[in-house]
C-alpha cells in the first residue's frame, strides 16, 4: 500500500506509525482443554496486535491420526480471533499423518488463505503452484511466509521441489520490493536442520547481502527449550532466528514487534 510515502525521519524516531505488531503461535489446539485455551488466547489478543500466525500443527499427527475433524475444528476456533490469521502448515498437519495426501488436501481446503476468511487490506501475495507461501509488506517490513517442515518424508524428490520453490519465493520478493522494506520476516514452521539445508543454503547469501535486519520465526522443535532466539548462522549475522513456545502451554501467542533501526526485533 502507501507505505513509501514515509520519510525516513519518521523511522529513525521508531514511533508508532512504524512499529508492526502481530502475535505467532502453533502446535495448538491438540484436545478440548487447548481448545478451550486458544479461544480464550484470541479473545483476549492485546488491542494493538494487527494480524496473528499460526505456524502449523493443529493436531498431533500420531495420537489423532488426521481426521478431517481436526482441520474444521481448528477452523471454527481461529474465525473468533479479532484481527486476521494467517496459517501455514506443519508436518503434523500432513507429512507426519497416516495419508499425507489427504491431509494436505483437508488442511488446503480448510486453512489455507484463512486470512480472507477477514476484512482485510493487506495486499496479500501468495506463490503460483505453492499457494501456502504467501508475501506481504506492512509500514515497510517485509513478511514472507512459508511451507518449510520438519518431519516424515515420503518423497524426498517432492521436498527438494518444494525448497526450491521456497529459496524462489524468497528470492523473488526479496528483490522485487526492494526499495521498499526496511527489515523483514520471514515465518515457518521447522527449525533451521539438516532436513532444511538446502533451503537455508539457497537464501543465505540473498539475506546477507540485503544489509537489512532479517528474522526467521518457527515453530517450537520439541528441543526441550521453550522461546529461545540464536543466530545459527555466522555468514549471515543479520539474521535472528526465534523459536516460540508450544501454543497449547500456559504461555499466550507470542507477541512480536518491529521497530527501527539494526536490531528492531522485540520479543515479548
Amino acid at each position: 500500500g502507501g507505505s513509501g510515502d514515509n520519510s525516513n525521519d519518521s523511522i529513525a524516531a521508531g514511533d508508532s506509525a512504524t512499529m508492526v505488531r502481530f502475535h505467532v503461535t502453533a502446535d495448538v489446539p491438540f484436545n478440548t482443554a487447548e481448545e478451550k485455551k486458544l479461544l480464550r488466547d484470541l479473545q483476549t489478543l492485546p488491542g494493538k496486535a494487527e494480524f496473528l500466525v499460526h505456524l502449523g500443527n493443529v493436531q498431533n499427527a500420531y495420537t489423532s491420526l488426521c481426521p478431517q475433524g481436526s482441520y474444521t475444528g481448528a477452523r471454527a476456533i481461529l474465525k473468533h480471533s479479532p484481527v486476521p490469521v494467517f496459517v501455514l502448515p506443519g508436518p503434523h498437519d500432513w507429512s507426519n499423518c497416516p495419508d499425507p495426501t489427504v491431509a494436505f488436501t483437508d488442511w488446503a481446503n480448510n486453512l489455507l488463505q484463512f486470512e480472507d476468511t477477514f476484512q482485510h487490506n493487506m495486499g496479500v501475495d501468495r506463490q503460483l503452484g505453492n499457494r501456502e507461501n504467501f508475501s506481504f509488506i506492512r509500514k515497510q517490513v517485509l513478511f514472507l511466509g512459508l511451507h518449510l517442515v520438519n518431519g516424515r518424508v515420503d518423497d524426498s524428490n517432492a521436498w527438494r521441489i518444494r525448497h526450491a520453490r521456497d529459496v524462489q519465493w524468497v528470492e523473488q520478493q526479496m528483490s522485487l520490493h526492494e526499495a521498499n522494506y526496511r527489515a523483514v520476516v520471514i515465518m515457518g514452521n521447522g527449525r533451521p536442520s539438516q532436513q532444511l539445508n538446502d533451503f537455508f543454503l539457497g537464501v543465505l547469501d540473498d539475506i546477507k547481502q540485503s544489509g537489512k535486519p532479517v528474522l526467521y520465526v518457527h515453530a517450537n522443535s520439541g528441543n526441550g527449550v521453550g522461546t529461545e532466539r540464536y543466530r545459527p548462522f555466522p555468514t549471515a549475522p543479520n539474521l535472528l532466528v526465534v523459536q516460540i513456545d508450544k501454543g497449547g502451554g500456559s504461555t499466550p501467542p507470542v507477541q512480536i514487534s518491529v521497530g527501527s533501526g539494526n536490531n528492531p526485533f522485540h520479543i515479548l
